[in-house]
């Protein structure tokens, strides 16, 4: 819900924020504690090579990235109301839109559940 309150919106631009960078953060640490864990072939040599392909094929989750986009740009969209859409602010996003034409179709929350326990007793329906 948009405040006119600046004080406030300022405060939930810094929150919506630090949840993205806490999203991305959490994505490359996964990413890197899969690419310790995997095994390396010719280990120890100038050509050593690290073998991703041994974990079943999970690969990254790329989804991730792009709900955090679609955040990112909510977060942009909240500053346009909150700030009597600042030139810089309308600019910026028309061009993050312009390159992400389909960003709210690529990853829809609603069908690419998270994984966390808080989510035990929602049941998600799709057609």
């Amino acid at each position: 819900m948009p405040t006119s309150d600046l004080s406030t919106a300022k405060r939930r631009f810094r929150f919506m924020t630090s949840r993205i960078v806490a999203g991305l953060e959490l994505q490359r640490q996964r990413i890197q504690d899969r690419y310790d864990r995997a095994p390396r072939l010719l280990p120890g040599t100038s050509i050593e090579v690290v073998d991703l392909t041994a974990d079943g094929g999970r690969g990254n989750d790329l989804d991730y990235y792009i709900y955090e986009l679609g955040r990112l740009q909510d977060a942009g969209r909240e500053i346009l109301k909150a700030f009597d859409r600042p030139q810089k602010v309308v600019d910026a996003l028309e061009a993050f839109d312009d390159a992400i034409p389909n960003l709210c179709r690529i990853r829809n929350p609603l069908t690419h559940t998270n994984d966390t326990d808080r989510l035990d007793n929602v049941t998600w329906f799709h057609r």
